[in-house]
């Protein structure tokens, strides 16, 4: 950051364009400019590290009742989160199968039109 606000300050001074290397004042702004972003970006990653780092250290605190009854219900979350996708799944081929149509598949069925469709090759989609 400080490299790019002294090329810019060098620029608006005059100096030879050997030591700021712009061509432009728009160029100098865009660069101070780009620094600035980056500089955000990596302040947002520390910020969320440290939040990690926090959550951890209190996980560390946590009883081992408390971690197991953690561990229940993350295993719940995943486990309802692939039957809901299998059941899902299974939805979808036995309507294909059928030949029944799944309106609420997305906006009138283009969600499921495109599931139909898929690996079928052009020219030869489904238009139900």
């Amino acid at each position: 950051m400080k490299n790019c606000l002294q090329r810019e300050k060098d620029f608006e001074d005059g100096k030879a364009k050997v030591f700021h290397k712009l061509e432009s004042a728009e160029e100098a702004v865009q660069i101070v400019q780009d620094a600035e972003d980056t500089l955000k970006e990596v302040e947002n990653n520390i910020d969320e590290e440290k939040a990690k780092i926090l959550h951890l250290k209190k996980m560390s605190k946590m009883g081992r009742d408390a971690k197991e009854t953690l561990a229940i219900k993350d295993l719940r979350r995943k486990y309802c989160f692939h039957l809901y996708g299998a059941q899902y799944k299974y939805g979808r081929e036995m309507a294909k199968q059928r030949g029944w149509r799944r309106p609420w598949d997305g906006p009138d069925g283009q969600a499921f039109k495109d599931y139909q469709n898929e690996g079928r090759p052009e020219g030869m989609e489904l238009t139900r």
